[in-house]
This record gives structure tokens, sequence and C-alpha cells, in this order.
């Protein structure tokens, strides 16, 4: 006949031991996965810095606004503009050299978009500076009519405020490593015609990575 006590005999038993050893393997996997995530998570920290460390420095040479013209229709303001900017590009450090790739630039006043312009690829020696050469226009851009004004105002005096961005790639050869592709952003904000005039040359931000 069967009874509880019988089956009983049949269970398992298990040993405190196991679980010991095994809480103790679970805990020293789970931080050795933790040291190597975080191994790696500080070897990419260190590894973008020195990136962002060897980027090019980018000035603002000149800049001139060489056409400009507003035209009323109706409720209309038009804008024909051309815009001819100079960048100085340097390679400071000794150790690496820079190759482009092509290069968008984007141009902009307070509220009116002054046009678009490519840089084709070019190479870059260490401790060479490049003078890059660009030209922006706009025909028939349809704008607000008090930023138009204000625009042309500005364009008499001279003391039109432009932002320009810069985007593409860039390539570093260091000795026998070569990394390419590597994402190149160039921010040159509230750059003021009157301080090119007088002979400065404002110092663009240059940042690879969003998080740096």
């Amino acid at each position: 006949m069967y009874s509880p006590d019988h089956r009983k005999d049949w269970e398992s038993v298990e040993d405190p031991k196991e679980h010991r050893v095994c809480g103790w393997c679970c805990a020293w996997t789970s931080l050795l996965i933790g040291c190597v995530v975080f191994a790696l998570v500080v070897a990419t920290a260190l590894f973008a810095s020195f990136l962002q460390g060897s980027m090019p420095e980018f000035r603002i040479k000149q800049m001139n606004i060489s056409h400009f013209q507003l035209v009323t229709r109706g409720d209309q303001t038009l804008l024909n503009s051309k815009l001819d900017l100079i960048l100085n590009a340097t390679n400071n450090n000794n150790k690496y050299d820079f190759s482009y790739g092509t290069l968008s630039v984007r141009v902009s006043t307070t509220g009116v978009d002054l046009g678009r312009a490519k840089i084709a690829p070019f190479k870059q020696p260490r401790r060479h500076a490049s003078v890059l050469n660009m030209t922006t226009t706009v025909q028939k851009a349809d704008i607000n009519e008090e930023d138009g004004e204000d625009f042309k105002s500005d364009y008499k005096t001279r003391q039109v405020v432009i932002s320009v961005w810069l985007t593409g790639h860039i390539g570093i050869d260091y000795n026998t490593m070569k990394f390419s592709k590597l994402p190149l952003n160039v921010y040159c904000n509230s750059i003021n015609q009157m301080a090119i005039d007088s002979g400065i040359q404002p110092k663009c931000r240059v940042k690879m990575f969003a998080f740096l």
C-alpha cells in the first residue's frame, strides 16, 4: 500500500553547499562581465578623447557679401545674394596626417538661409595649413520681410552676423595606423563681419562625437 512516508524516501534532498557554490559562480561571472564592460567603456572613451584631441583647427579668415538684392513683389520678399568665404584649416600636430572627404557647408544669418556649398576632398600633412575657398548663393529666396530689412541694414553697415556649419568625414594617418571616415562637425557660430574686417579670425568649434 502506498503511503506518504514512502513518498518522502524518494524525494531528492538538495545540498545547501551546491546552492552556495552556484551563488558564488554567478556572482563572480557577473562581476567579471561587469569589469569587461567597464573596461570597454573606458577604453572607448579614451580612444574617442584621443581622436577628438587630434582634430584640426578651423578659423574664419575672410567673409564678404559680394552681391545683395532684395526684391518686393506684392506680399513676397525675395532675396538674391552671394557670399564669399575663406576658412583656414590647420593641422597643428606633428604626428598625424589628415585626409578629408567632401565637406558640406551651410551658411545662415538671423532668420535667413544664405545657401550651401561643397568642398572637394583634400589631404593635409602634419604641421600644415589649408585655405578653403567657398561661395554660397541664393536666388529668389522667399524670406520674411522683417528679416530681409534687418539683413539689408546689416549689409549696408557691414555688421552682418553669420553662422557656418561644415559636416563630413576625416581620416587620420598615424604611423602604420589609419582611421578613416571619422565624423567631422565644424561649428562657426555668430561670426561678425566687423570683427573679420578688423583682422580677427574667429575660431570655430570642432567636434567628432556628440557626447564629447
